[in-house]
């Protein structure tokens, strides 16, 4: 769903950057969750063809920054490449009103938790793009 709501974010800015998503389970090849598609076709992103990777160090090197929604996921992808610490934050970390938050994985979870996450994931990745936390 990030990945999604980033592309469609960058898009509306008239940004052409290349915005990928990977998992830290090592799961390549399956099709976005129905529930997942289901909340970003809701407001009007299509996710039905994208695919999991699993995330690599290469791709961590190459990444300009590299986001995740949970302190595990931030963990994960320091110690698979531990010369790339600065480039690693949490999602909800760039809003200065509220609270440092991790965002929850939705997986095996009803609708209803999926919008949340949603919704949670567009306000983080606006303000990412309103704050010119990325882009500069």
């Amino acid at each position: 769903m990030a990945e999604g709501i980033a592309k469609k974010t960058a898009e509306k800015e008239g940004l052409d950057w290349q915005i990928s998503s990977a998992g830290t389970l090592g799961i390549s090849g399956e099709p976005a969750s129905m529930n997942a598609r289901i909340a970003c076709a809701e407001i009007g992103i299509d996710i039905s063809r994208h695919l999991s990777r699993a995330l690599t160090a290469d791709m961590i090197r190459k990444s300009d920054i590299v986001l995740g929604m949970e302190y595990a996921h931030l963990n994960y992808c320091k110690r698979l490449c531990k010369d790339a610490e600065d480039k690693i934050s949490i999602i909800g970390g760039f809003d200065s009103v509220n609270l440092i938050e991790e965002v929850a994985d939705p997986i095996g979870r009803y609708i209803q938790f999926f919008r949340d996450v949603r919704d949670k994931l567009k306000d983080y990745i606006e303000k990412l793009f309103e704050n010119n936390i990325i882009g500069d």
